[in-house]
């Protein structure tokens, strides 16, 4: 018996100590005593803080806990707004409005109205909270439950959002009304609301109930398990230099003490549209931050994305980003017209097209030093012209559009064309006599064997052209259009003398034959006309000149 009394009293002794340790740990910890509140929230009460808090939630003695304002005491911030709204009444105090520790075996913050029939009471909880970035921010809340009375009248717990005054309501984050007795019970989140971010604002948690008209009995009301959640800040979409890809980037999302922290394997949820608003999943990422690779080119597309708790509570999503992406790659890189000095270089427009194109170019085989040498190109070929001849030049090219440059297309290769020689022989002797011919009289090589022949020896397409000269020997003859004195008249045919054309003057070329082939040949015909009167009648020599030219 001495034993058992002494292992008790040891035991009690080791009790007190710890318990003293543990309640000066708190003391040191927790600050002084917040008494001015009315009353202080006992520690203990369960809460699961948002992701994105910027301050702590919790009812275990921190300094941040929550003010209790019971009834009518403090004027316009007390009451409970109906599901939303603002009405605020003036009502009794709750008989008991407290932390407790065993409300229906949970711990929890306690309501209890007054057993007067047919009375109103009322009282809220209330803390501030900064939202999360700057701008509009998306939140969404949800809480724990729970009503017992043998008589009941109503009851009404709602989660509001005030001015960081506690003056003015404005959201609504959840709202139950209870009519029977009801078990610990979860509400569904409520729909979201839009706050700024960077603002100060008031959680509150308000209580109404409401006596049976005809029974002086008491209704309880609890709750626990308070969840306000904020949506991811700082997001933003960029298109990725040199590709179709876009690239998303958040500010990581952080969990207040006591607060679910994110879910191990997916914190994030990443949604894309076409358009707005963004509703459509897109993928899970690890961390603040995606590449999304499943995107077309030249394409907008909007973003949004939202972060999952180890409870797999999904906070609302972010503000939108929407984004271009840049054009894909052009393709089918090819070449026409490839001439000595001047090429066209063909390309394929990208799927979902482009702005325009820009086109770089070295020379030398392998050449790897490409300089830009156009931009703004709308059309899918581009005439290069100052080439050098026998050269082989690479080219590459690249769509854009007002988010920048997309990838490189594969590149094209092609050799310049020689050096264009336009050049002519003739091939029959080159000799023409007309003998004897009369004043006034025409003279020509058809039928007599003094047709020529002139071939292009060039090594291009070519154009030749023909003239005479005046004719010497004594008194020279002038060539003109028409005979006269001392003047005469040659003609050439290309059609064996169905057609016949003068060549007006010593000085000008006309042409013979526009196009002529490499090694092509051009049969020529001749007819002289005599001057109507001459000074003398010597022997004349005439010489004709064929040119070979650039078509």
């Amino acid at each position: 018996m001495k034993e058992y009394l002494f292992q008790k009293s040891a035991f009690l002794k080791v009790s007190r100590f710890f318990l003293v340790t543990i309640l000066i740990f708190s003391w040191i910890f927790s600050g002084w005593p917040p008494i001015w509140q009315n009353p202080r929230i006992p520690p203990n009460i369960e809460s699961v803080f948002a992701l994105n808090k910027t301050v702590n939630w919790n009812f275990n003695g921190n300094s941040t806990g929550w003010t209790a304002t019971n009834g009518t005491a403090n004027g316009a911030t007390t009451g409970n707004p109906s599901c939303g709204t603002t009405a605020d009444g003036t009502t009794n105090n709750m008989a008991t409005f407290a932390y407790n520790g065993a409300l229906s075996s949970q711990t929890a913050f306690e309501a209890t109205s007054g057993a007067v029939k047919n009375t109103d009471y009322r009282g809220n909880i209330n803390q501030t909270v900064v939202a999360p970035g700057s701008g509009t921010v998306k939140v969404k809340g949800k809480f724990s439950y729970y009503g017992n009375s043998t008589a009941w009248g109503a009851g009404k717990v709602s989660l509001d959002l005030w001015n960081s005054a506690n003056s003015t309501f404005v959201a609504n984050l959840g709202c139950v009304t209870l009519s029977a007795n009801t078990v610990w019970t979860t509400a569904s989140f409520s729909s979201d609301a839009s706050v700024t971010g960077g603002t100060t604002y008031t959680i509150r948690v308000n209580f109404i109930a409401k006596t049976k008209s005809n029974s002086n009995t008491a209704v309880t009301l609890g709750v626990d398990n308070i969840v306000v959640n904020f949506a991811p800040t700082g997001f933003s979409a960029s298109a990725v230099a040199g590709s179709t890809n876009v690239s998303l980037s958040w500010t990581a999302s952080t969990a207040g003490s006591g607060a679910n922290g994110l879910h191990a394997t997916t914190p994030y949820k990443v949604y894309r549209d076409t358009g707005s608003p963004v509703s459509t999943f897109l993928a899970n990422s690890t961390t603040n931050s995606y590449t999304d690779s499943s995107t077309a080119g030249n394409t907008t597309y909007y973003y949004a994305v939202s972060d999952v708790d180890t409870a797999s509570d999904e906070s609302p999503l972010s503000s939108e980003s929407s984004v271009l992406t840049n054009p894909d790659v052009p393709t089918s890189l090819n070449f026409t017209n490839v001439l000595d000095i001047t090429l066209t270089v063909n390309l394929t427009a990208p799927t979902g097209g482009a702005a325009s194109y820009k086109i770089e170019r070295c020379s030398g085989s392998g050449c790897s030093n490409f300089t830009e040498i156009a931009s703004g190109q709308n059309g899918t070929s581009y005439n290069d012209s100052g080439l050098t001849a026998s050269t082989l030049y690479r080219y590459q090219i690249r769509a854009t559009n007002s988010s920048g440059d997309g990838a490189y297309s594969a590149i094209g290769e092609t050799t310049t064309g020689s050096a264009a020689v336009y050049s002519v022989s003739i091939t029959s002797n080159g000799v023409i006599e007309y003998g004897f011919v009369d004043l006034s009289t025409a003279s020509s090589t058809v039928g007599n064997g003094y047709t020529q022949t002139a071939q292009n020896d060039g090594n291009t397409t070519e154009k030749l052209n023909v003239k005479s000269s005046d004719a010497a020997g004594g008194t020279s003859w002038t060539l003109a259009a028409t005979i006269g004195t001392n003047q005469y008249k040659h003609e050439f045919s290309t059609t064996t003398g169905s057609v016949w054309t003068v060549m007006p003057d010593s000085s000008t070329y006309v042409t013979a034959a526009p196009s002529v082939a490499v090694s092509g040949t051009v049969n020529f015909d001749f007819r002289l006309t005599v001057p109507s009167a001459s000074t003398d009648y010597q022997q004349k020599s005439i010489t004709i000149t064929v040119q070979a030219t650039a078509p």
